[in-house]
This record gives C-alpha cells, sequence and structure tokens, in this order.
C-alpha cells in the first residue's frame, strides 16, 4: 500500500493555493493508490465517498492536476504525484499514514485553513510526539505583522475558532 509523502504535504504555498475540496480529496485518492502511483477510482466512487458535492469533483481533480500533484498518462489514467512507498532504505520519516479519520464525515466537513493545520501538525513531528509552538505565529498580529512563521489563520478569532473544532473532533490534544 502506497502512503501520503511527507515532503508533498509540506509544501504549505501549494496546499494554500488549493481548493478546500482538492485538500479533502488527496487522502481519499492516496488510498486507493496502487504501488505504481496509478489512481484506480472513477468519479461515481469518488461521489459514493461523499467528500464534496459532485458538481465540484472534476475541478478538485483538475487543481490537483493544475499544481502537478496528479497527472494523466497518454492512455487518460490519473496517477499521483504524492504517494510513496515505504522501502527497507527509507528510515526516516518520509510518508503520513492513511489514517482511518481521513474517511470520517468530520474529516470530510473540514474546512481549508483547518486542514492545511491539521497537513501541517501531521508534517512537523512523528505523530504521537510532543509538537510545541507558539500560537501567536499562526496568524497575523502587530507583533509579528511582517514575520509571520505559520500564516494558515487570518486573526486571533479565526484561529482559535478553527483550532476548537479540530480539538473537539479529536484530531488532535492541547496541553
Amino acid at each position: 500500500m502506497t502512503m501520503l509523502s511527507r515532503e508533498m504535504l509540506k509544501q504549505q504555498k501549494i496546499l494554500k493555493s488549493l481548493s478546500s475540496v482538492s485538500l479533502r480529496l488527496i487522502p481519499f485518492l492516496a488510498a486507493n493508490t496502487d504501488l505504481d502511483k496509478r489512481i484506480n477510482v472513477t468519479l461515481e466512487q469518488i461521489e459514493a465517498a461523499n467528500i464534496m458535492t459532485p458538481r465540484l469533483i472534476k475541478e478538485a481533480l483538475g487543481r490537483l492536476e493544475k499544481a502537478e500533484w496528479i497527472y494523466r498518462d497518454k492512455d487518460g489514467f490519473l496517477y499521483s504525484k504524492f504517494n510513496t512507498i515505504s522501502t527497507a532504505d527509507n528510515h526516516n520519516f518520509h510518508y503520513i499514514n492513511l489514517y482511518k479519520f481521513f474517511q470520517s464525515d468530520e474529516y470530510k466537513k473540514s474546512y481549508k485553513r483547518q486542514l492545511q493545520f491539521l497537513f501541517y501538525i501531521l508534517t512537523a513531528k512523528l505523530p504521537g510526539h510532543e509538537h510545541s509552538l507558539a500560537i501567536e505565529h499562526l496568524y497575523q498580529n502587530r507583533t509579528n505583522a511582517k514575520h509571520v512563521k505559520l500564516d494558515f489563520f487570518i486573526s486571533f478569532e479565526d484561529m482559535m475558532s478553527n483550532l476548537l473544532v479540530l480539538i473537539k473532533k479529536g484530531s488532535f490534544e492541547v496541553r
């Protein structure tokens, strides 16, 4: 089975350019990708997964193609660039597991900023290891107006409302 590439999910500039439906689609496509990186899923199967409204499926796939995260071969089959496989040579943290929560209804209802932050948390440290960060670096404010480290949220209120949703869903815990 293939897994999500940590290096691809760390590309916050590209993630920011994708729509929320494209971001929600990434783990679903990854779960349906073969070792040769061919995506084995039909439009009907994507529709049945209830990730987005059916009219947005082609647009979401198009955005992933435009970002060069997926591509079509000459026969029209889709291939993934965001999948990786684990080999005996890979001893470092290079992939993200396809966790069950990616298939949950709560995940499918997540907004763009929540998804971006969730991908950041998943790629920053090995799962299960503590990760500390100063929350004032997650949004633009007077203290760091020109040097926002992790520009995920618009304001403090936006950050708090989105983080509280993720915490309530059980995506991560805060101490």
